[in-house]
């Protein structure tokens, strides 16, 4: 099953029109591991503006990240574990291969890595 994580504080705190507006394909494509195409707007870049994205992606997680709602999971084009804002998230569409293996595996290989970011940036000199 698809793993949510949110305080109600968090859930109360997001725009209302975002919640509302998320697809719910990502949450079946991630309990069938499902592949998806999203397209989505990327952030703002100076001199550059918002980009529309396209990437093939392993669903693993619904959730929140401060006051945002995301989708985590393997992008195919990156071969890394990426999270997107559903507030960029233009289309959604499931295909109709499978990931290989299992979620539960794929979640663990994304908590692990991010677990060693975060003891890699807790070993950096901290700025002053």
């Amino acid at each position: 099953m698809l793993t949510h994580i949110a305080s109600d504080e968090r859930r109360e705190s997001a725009e209302a029109g975002e919640l509302e507006r998320i697809p719910r394909a990502e949450i079946r494509a991630a309990g069938d591991l499902q592949r998806i195409r999203m397209d989505f707007r990327s952030s703002e870049r100076p001199g550059v503006g918002r980009r529309e994205r396209r990437r093939l992606v392993w669903p693993i997680m619904l959730g929140f990240f401060e006051d945002r709602r995301i989708v985590a999971g393997w992008c195919e084009l990156r071969q890394d574990f990426r999270s997107f804002r559903t507030d960029r998230i233009e289309h959604i569409t499931l295909l109709e291969e499978r990931y290989p293996g299992r979620r539960r595996d794929l979640a663990k290989r994304w908590r692990d890595q991010a677990d060693e970011q975060r003891k890699r940036d807790l070993r950096k000199p901290q700025e002053v």
